[in-house]
């Protein structure tokens, strides 16, 4: 029953369209890519954006600004791409955030190097329209998915500690109650029985 509760609420949460208030970063160190790429992701609903071309900022703007995704371009002066997102993925607070490849470079290695490094999907320039908007658009769906799950796995966890608490003082309780029950002539009997109640319940 808890599992197929779970499927459906799952699928009720990603059914909802909410991936349009997500927040997309945009890392590019031509400040006139970054207006085209937004402006045709504005053409699709989306309003919510974090932009840099200033590729030393990166890191900084993905620690305070927590994106939902990031399109980031790979040849840039200062820091590369390549080194933004092995920067990305080693850190645990942030590593989870979808990153799309933006470059114009057609090197088999390099692409392969951002593969290893956790890269989400490629995105060639100059940027089609559709398939731009497809892309992120899958990536998020992806991560509503994963951060739904993650959220109803702290849930749970947090039920089930509060509820194992609640049995533990029960069953405390409990042994508590039937110890002073007990009806015994001398004192250091009685006095016996409660210490072995308390020993019970600490155990429990």
């Amino acid at each position: 029953l808890v599992s197929q509760a779970t499927s459906e609420d799952a699928g009720r949460q990603v059914n909802r369209d909410t991936t349009k208030c997500a927040k997309i970063m945009i890392v590019d160190d031509e400040p006139i890519n970054i207006k085209v790429v937004q402006k045709y992701l504005q053409g699709h609903g989306y309003s919510r954006f974090v932009t840099t071309s200033d590729a030393t900022r990166a890191m900084d703007m993905f620690r305070s600004q927590r994106p939902d995704i990031a399109l980031l371009d790979i040849m840039m002066p200062e820091v590369s791409g390549i080194e933004i997102l092995q920067q990305v993925r080693a850190d645990r607070q942030i590593s989870r955030i979808p990153v799309v490849i933006l470059t114009a470079v057609g090197d088999a290695r390099i692409k392969q190097k951002a593969l290893e490094l956790g890269a989400t999907d490629f995105l060639t320039k100059p940027v089609d329209p559709s398939e731009l908007v497809l892309r992120v658009g899958n990536a998020l769906v992806v991560k509503s998915h994963y951060d739904h799950l993650a959220n109803y796995s702290v849930q749970l966890e947090r039920q089930v500690r509060a509820r194992t608490a609640e049995l533990m003082a029960s069953r405390r309780g409990l042994v508590q109650t039937l110890a002073r029950a007990a009806e015994y002539r001398d004192n250091e009997t009685a006095h016996h029985i409660m210490r072995v109640g308390r020993y019970v319940g600490a155990r429990a």
